[in-house]
């Protein structure tokens, strides 16, 4: 599901190519491991009844491992490009805001209530 998920955030704002590329390179790391284990792209069938189709292939948990830790600093980098850009903050900072008595009087819970973080 990670592999989808990476490319909707990335894609939030077309005017940054950049890490909507970087997130479909990440996507492809991720799916290339689907396709080490079952043989599959996107419909990973490695548990069946009665078990599982084959062992895992030799240097997959550590291949994992080292990718975890890149993709760890390649969200961090996806995060910053898309929240610190100008146009993006220009776009989206302030909008949709809500009094306290608005939100109220229009019934609003749990974390609408709290506010934003500051």
């Amino acid at each position: 599901m990670l592999n989808s998920y990476i490319l909707s955030y990335s894609s939030q704002s077309f005017i940054l190519l950049t890490p909507f590329l970087w997130a479909f390179e990440e996507r492809e790391k991720l799916l290339e491991f689907y396709e080490r284990v079952p043989g599959a792209r996107m419909h990973a069938s490695f548990i069946r009844p009665g078990g599982v189709a084959q062992d895992l292939p030799l240097g997959l948990c550590r291949d994992i491992d080292s990718s975890t830790q890149q993709f760890a600093s390649r969200i961090d980098e996806l995060e910053e490009m898309s929240t610190g850009n100008r146009i993006w903050k220009q776009r989206l900072v302030d909008i949709g805001t809500v009094t306290a008595q608005q939100a109220k009087d229009w019934g609003f819970s749990g974390v609408m209530l709290r506010g934003r973080a500051t």
